[in-house]
């Protein structure tokens, strides 16, 4: 159940039969809900109102604003079928047209634009999507004679299509005969592992591999192979207490998506590879939310640094690559973790502006280049000494490296750790310890934790793969 209070500034509330049970979702007006239960669709702004999808709490609010499709002014989306989103936007003034979104606003498809070409259409709206992707709405237009209000259907045919995997089994992704509709995923399709069994299996990439949206029910692990996997629209984990959710990532290739969704229940296991989120911009500018829900995913995943979740239902991003280093010592001697950093820090002109990086590597490598060196120190202490413009800037890259929202010397003891386990040199720390802009009773903190640290052990540094460090810029502080 869905709605909104009634008054000028409207939030949206979520309800589970009773009204003790309503989640606020934040301003604005909620007006559908998906079967499961799991997205709420409506839209939020006093001003320029947009459409947006929930995952059911206001921390996984969606802006769905069509960025991508030029315009268009206020937008919303009135229903889901947990795959897609649709309702209209407003185009130029007045004239309401009907859209279609797989999870992001980049993700959004003008349906008037699939209207018959013999028709003259001067709006549109859509109001329904069933299970099948089928969408039900109106259009005004003069059509074989006649001008009026239409009732349409856009078939699965004319909108991007739903495939689902067949069977809990393992296989291939580019086999058609193990996906439903006998056809595999690609950039216009929506790809689901939905089969209702709680029982593993691994699907394999051989080749580079897209979906238009990726929403995962089961426990499945994708071994890419070494390949990459796109999804320019929604990857979504959605768990429940029978059947809970997770997507294991594995093989040195590279996955990207538009946005990432891990509901209760859920949880995404990134061994030892990488993701990248590639987020709409907000307003031309870096979106801290994305990040933040990002760091909220691995603080769950953390467990005090046994990255196995530690029995926690909410959303998890996790790594068993780290679990198993921290409970084994080997081989990197407890210090992997996972790291995360949104490109308007890191600079990196081989991934997207608006992005964030998430990646398996080590306690204290802020810059996430797989090497825990004196240029990590720089960030920790930027982060330490102040640097910093906002609470809301305390992230990895600034040298949080155990989450908690604050750079202090625990994160520089992780850092410390990693940097003597790679052979470091502390005479070289102590060097950059004197020569830099702390106090004296700090820099005589520091040095004293240093002057402690044994011989170090050795281990290897990760290798760069194909996310490649070419330069550091900060984020500009507003």
């Amino acid at each position: 159940m869905e709605g909104a209070p009634n008054s000028d500034n409207n939030s949206a509330l979520l309800w589970n039969g009773t009204a003790n049970s309503a989640v606020n979702l934040g301003q604005g007006e909620a007006f559908g809900i998906s079967p499961n239960g799991l997205q709420v669709v409506g839209q939020t702004g006093l001003g320029n109102i947009n459409a947006v999808l929930w995952y059911g709490t206001s921390h996984t609010f969606v802006n769905l604003n069509p960025t991508s499709l030029a315009g268009f002014g206020n937008s919303y989306a009135v229903a889901t079928n947990g795959a897609q989103q649709v309702g209209y936007g407003v185009f130029g003034f007045d004239s309401d047209e009907a859209l279609v979104w797989s999870g992001t606003a980049r993700s959004a498809q003008n349906l008037q634009n699939l209207l018959p070409s013999t028709g003259t259409w001067i709006s549109s709206n859509a109001y329904s999507i069933d299970a099948n992707g089928d969408i039900f709405g109106t259009a005004y237009g003069t059509y074989d004679g006649m001008t009026g209000t239409f009732s349409v259907e856009w078939m699965q045919s004319s909108t991007p299509t739903s495939v689902s995997w067949n069977s809990p089994a393992d296989g291939n992704w580019g086999f058609g005969s193990q996906w439903t509709q006998l056809t595999s995923p690609t950039a216009a399709t929506n790809a689901n592992f939905n089969t209702g069994s709680s029982t593993p299996y691994t699907v394999a990439l051989t080749t580079n591999a897209s979906a238009a949206s990726l929403t995962v029910q089961d426990n499945v692990t994708i071994q890419n192979g070494g390949n990459a996997l796109v999804v320019p629209g929604a990857l979504s984990i959605t768990g429940s207490a029978s059947q809970p959710a997770s997507l294991t990532l594995s093989g040195a290739g590279i996955t990207t998506v538009g946005s990432l969704n891990i509901s209760t229940y859920g949880k995404l296991d990134i061994t030892n590879t990488a993701v990248v989120i590639q987020y709409d911009s907000n307003s031309g500018s870096f979106n801290p939310a994305t990040e933040l829900q990002i760091r909220n995913y691995i603080k769950n995943g953390f467990d005090g640094g046994s990255w196995d979740g530690g029995g926690s239902v909410n959303g998890a991003i996790v790594s068993s690559v780290a679990a198993e280093d921290a409970s084994s010592g080997e081989p990197y001697g407890g210090d992997s973790a996972i790291g995360y950093a949104d490109n308007n820090d890191l600079g990196n002109s081989s991934l997207p502006t608006n992005s964030v990086l998430v990646r398996f590597t080590y306690y204290g490598d802020a810059d996430l280049n797989g090497v825990v060196n004196l240029n990590d120190f720089d960030d920790w202490l930027y982060g330490y000494n102040g640097g910093l413009g906002t609470a809301g800037d305390v992230n990895w890259s600034v040298g949080d490296f155990d989450y908690d929202g604050y750079v202090t010397l625990n994160d520089f003891d992780l850092w410390l750790a990693s940097y003597t386990s790679g052979n470091g040199s502390l005479g070289t720390l102590d060097h950059a310890i004197d020569a830099s802009t702390l106090s004296t009773s700090q820099k005589t903190e520091l040095l004293g934790i240093v002057s402690s640290v044994p011989e170090p052990a050795s281990f290897s540094f990760l290798a760069g793969g194909s996310i490649a460090l070419l330069g550091r810029r900060r984020r500009r502080v507003e």
